[in-house]
């Protein structure tokens, strides 16, 4: 992995000397050995041994990272200011700002650091998520929620609509939810998932899916159904996990089952929602639960056939499931497995044991 990810930056077309190419394999392997401090004295070497100033900078940071892992602070100090000072505008110079800001926090400088992270956020926008982030936690926890909303209002209005805004506006409609202000919360999220929405948006499937939560806290699971279907309807074909799917659609989908089954009360349409998770999300981990699930509404319909239809997939696809040796209980073709149905799953199949032990 080292070396990979050292062919990525370093690239390979150059040519460089053999002093170059020892020393940085030698920083490399002492790196992942967790010996930093030997890792960065050899960093500083490729420094030197640089063809140029891209990996002389490179070299640099490397050697900050590893003497801040190593806990030389003030080694990794004047490497990450004379990387700032020498090349403010290279790639690596938000990372490098960034951990010098990390280093004060790290310190006990809460103060200085956090005001080091404002710099981040005004001096390089694009990068500065995780400044975002942790500033307004750290307000959050040590200001109050009113001090966080304001400092993030001011946010906003300098960098809305630049590289960050998208992160900003999300981070306001989340505050807004913690602050108890639902429908203004649900009014940023969906504006976020209109003003950047698929697939560009990176936040847009979490702006819909928390939209759809809120509406459910007041009192809405038709809106939020509807949400969570508009983020769905987006979904596009795969082979391979992962390659086109978003984080929350799987978990959206097993969302849209239990609202119908729970809060709406529409039970075959329940047992529609958890068939297409169990089908349509081959690589999802709830597909065993929405099978059983599936199942059970079946079951209680007094539907033997849609039933042992769903018990039977579970067997051919997941029989290691816990719910795998349940089967049997909800469809009497299916001969037993070597183990036992445990209790708990068990009682699930009374009516009145099932609603007590639902949140």
């Amino acid at each position: 992995m080292a070396a990979l990810v050292a062919a990525s930056v370093w690239g390979c077309a150059p040519s460089f000397s053999d002093g170059f190419e020892r020393s940085r394999s030698a920083a490399l392997r002492a790196y992942g050995a967790g010996r930093y401090l030997e890792s960065a004295a050899h960093w500083e070497r490729v420094a030197e041994e640089a063809p140029n100033a891209r990996q002389r900078y490179e070299a640099l940071y490397r050697a900050a990272a590893a003497y801040k892992r190593g806990r030389r602070h003030d080694q990794a100090r004047a490497l990450l200011t004379r990387l700032l000072t020498e090349a403010p505008n290279t790639a690596r110079a938000p990372r490098a700002a960034y951990d010098l800001a990390d280093l004060q926090i790290e310190m006990g400088n809460e103060a200085a650091g956090y005001a080091q992270m404002a710099q981040v956020i005004e001096r390089y926008p694009a990068h500065a998520a995780s400044a975002l982030s942790r500033s307004l936690t750290w307000l959050e926890e040590t200001q109050g929620l009113p001090a966080a909303r304001g400092w993030l209002e001011s946010q906003i209005s300098k960098h809305g609509d630049g590289p960050l805004g998208e992160r900003l506006h999300y981070s306001y409609a989340r505050l807004l939810a913690t602050m108890g202000e639902r429908e203004q919360a649900v009014r940023r999220y969906l504006w976020v998932a209109d003003r950047y929405p698929y697939p560009k948006g990176a936040l847009w499937d979490d702006s819909l899916f928390h939209a759809a939560e809120l509406k459910v806290e007041l009192g809405q699971p038709r809106e939020a159904i509807a949400l969570l279907e508009r983020m769905l309807r987006e979904r596009e074909p795969s082979s391979l996990s992962g390659s086109y799917e978003r984080p929350r659609y799987g978990e959206s989908q097993h969302r849209i089952a239990v609202l119908y089954r729970d809060a709406l009360n529409q039970p075959m349409e329940a047992a529609r929602a958890f068939r297409e998770l169990r089908l349509g999300f081959p690589h999802h981990v709830l597909r065993d639960d929405a099978a059983w699930e599936e199942a059970k509404i079946h079951h209680a319909r007094g539907d033997r056939r849609a039933a042992c239809s769903a018990m039977r997939w579970l067997r051919d696809n997941d029989p290691k499931s816990r719910y795998a040796a349940c089967a049997g209980l909800v469809c009497e073709d299916l001969p037993p497995l070597s183990q036992s149905c445990r209790p708990y799953i068990a009682r699930q199949l009374q009516p009145e044991a099932e609603a007590e032990e639902r949140p």
